[in-house]
């Protein structure tokens, strides 16, 4: 596998979009709304920041490493992505607005995509755009996460505010359908949201999608995201798989993924193709994992339970999740959920590795890389009214937010990294393939890249580099060393390094 490295040349690319750009600055972001520090010929307003603001700076020379409209770089009418988004185009931004804390209290900016790079891109969509389209921000966050306190601390509502100010509208919404609050171990109450304003749809895979070769004993252990395993059951039988896509997002001409540069429990990282679970209403149609361990067939757990008095523990909570939570959900039945798992575990004596639940969160979590896989082929090859075609349906560009990453137990809690690596192309699966290397992990250990890459063909020997940064010259050829040496989920350890 051959990696192209370019520096300071400007030629014409046959195969632009296997262009991958790489910038690194300081790790820090800038105060909002995060307007350029210098007055730079194509920008479209007149603030200007009276402090250093490197994230606008690189995105930018980043642009221009991708060789987008070089010709015009440097003059008022420099346009560089002007051969992705027309005018009148409706373009959506789908960040990484995962949740609104750290689960274990670290910095939240190694969680969610920072306001800087979303208010850059935005000033460039402008450009593009020439006063006529639409631009929409949005994402669907975990169902507990309070939305109102992820536009404050990404800096959303200060970006929304600076474009009101000058006669633009950015629309941005969270596209859950709901929200929940936990407690007692389970859902205590459930909020019902009002979502995308336009809508949803429900697009059935059929055979197309990676659950249709699995038998029907694997499939009635499919579990979505909470315990109502009816739902998603319903919606995942033998021929039939439907998942639920907003409506702003197949309306949209181009998306523009800007993801965390960070790690994932269940699925091994997290970039474009995995973020693209944000752009659904009703999670719950989601996969997530498998009841039951590897020995009959689940990826709940990554084995059996060591005593006889584990597998009964087991069973009856199993049990409990889709008779008791299933079916009722408020406080009492949350109560009555815990008061009985714990009154079996003292009389039983269980030990505390058989009640270890790992929620699918580890390396053979053969579950969720298929409802990654199928989303990503919904959202390339799904029209406006949701049938699918033979061609893909839309237009996309990425810039990773590396400035600060995370590494570990992401996504939710994961350990910062102070980086400063922003990266840039085209095309989602190339760009998440090199955001994979550059972290230390190989693309062909993590199951939905590995699986990404046979359904689409990837050659990746098209992939262009281009990069000042000596160690990602031949990013392919890279070693464990001399990459940044993340580190790997807890469950993912030894499994998907370099």
């Amino acid at each position: 596998m051959e990696i192209h490295y370019i520096k300071n040349k400007r030629m014409k690319i046959i195969n632009q979009k296997k262009l991958i750009a790489i910038d690194k600055i300081n790790a820090t972001y800038p105060d909002p709304p995060y307007s350029p520090s210098e007055k730079y010929p194509e920008y479209p307003f007149s603030d200007i920041s009276s402090s250093p603001n490197e994230v606008y700076q690189s995105i930018r020379n980043l642009l221009f490493e991708l060789n987008f409209d070089k010709d015009r770089f440097g003059l008022s009418t420099w346009n560089p992505l002007g051969d992705i988004i027309k005018p009148g185009y409706t373009v959506f931004i789908k960040p990484n607005l995962v949740n609104s804390y750290h689960f274990s209290g670290g910095n939240i900016q190694s969680v969610i995509t920072h306001g800087s790079i979303i208010r850059t891109i935005i000033d460039y969509v402008i450009i593009a755009l020439q006063n006529k389209g639409k631009i929409i921000v949005g994402d669907s966050p975990e169902r507990v996460a309070d939305f109102s306190t992820i536009i404050n601390i990404s800096g959303l509502g200060e970006i929304k505010r600076f474009y009101e100010k000058n006669n633009i509208n950015i629309e941005i919404l969270d596209l859950r359908r709901e929200h929940i609050e936990y407690g007692y171990g389970a859902i205590k109450k459930r909020i019902f949201l009002k979502g995308d304003p336009r809508g949803y749809k429900k697009i059935d895979l059929g055979e197309i999608s990676k659950f249709n070769n699995l038998s029907d004993e694997r499939l009635s252990k499919l579990y979505g995201a909470d315990y109502n395993r009816k739902e998603t059951l319903f919606h995942h039988k033998k021929n039939k798989h439907i998942y639920e896509i907003s409506n702003s997002i197949l309306l949209s001409d181009v998306i523009v993924s800007i993801p965390k540069l960070k790690t994932h429990q269940k699925a091994g990282v997290t970039l474009n193709l995995k973020g693209f679970i944000g752009c659904t209403g009703n999670k719950n149609l989601i996969p997530h994992r498998s009841l039951g361990d590897p020995s009959n067939g689940g990826d709940t757990y990554s084995q059996p339970p060591a005593t006889s008095r584990g597998y009964i523990f087991r069973s009856i909570e199993d049990f409990l999740k889709d008779h008791l939570l299933g079916r009722y959900e408020n406080i009492y039945s949350a109560i009555l959920f815990s008061t009985i798992l714990n009154f079996i575990s003292k009389i039983l004596f269980v030990p505390e590795n058989d009640k270890k639940y790992i929620g699918g969160g580890w390396y053979g979590n053969d579950t969720l890389w298929r409802s990654i896989c199928d989303i990503h082929y919904l959202i390339n090859f799904s029209d406006k009214e949701g049938v699918l075609r033979d061609k893909p349906q839309r237009l996309f560009f990425s810039i990773v937010d590396g400035v600060i990453a995370g590494e570990r137990n992401g996504p939710i809690e994961p350990d910062e990294r102070k980086e400063g690596l922003l990266i840039a192309g085209q095309d989602l699966l190339s760009v998440d393939i090199i955001c994979t290397k550059i972290m230390g992990f190989n693309p062909l250990k993590i199951p939905y890249l590995k699986n990404s890459i046979i359904q689409f063909g990837l050659n990746q020997n098209e992939i262009i580099i281009l990069s000042k940064i000596k160690n990602f010259y031949s990013i392919f050829n890279i070693s464990r060393e001399n990459s940044l040496k993340f580190k790997s989920p807890d469950n993912w350890k030894g499994k998907i390094e370099l």
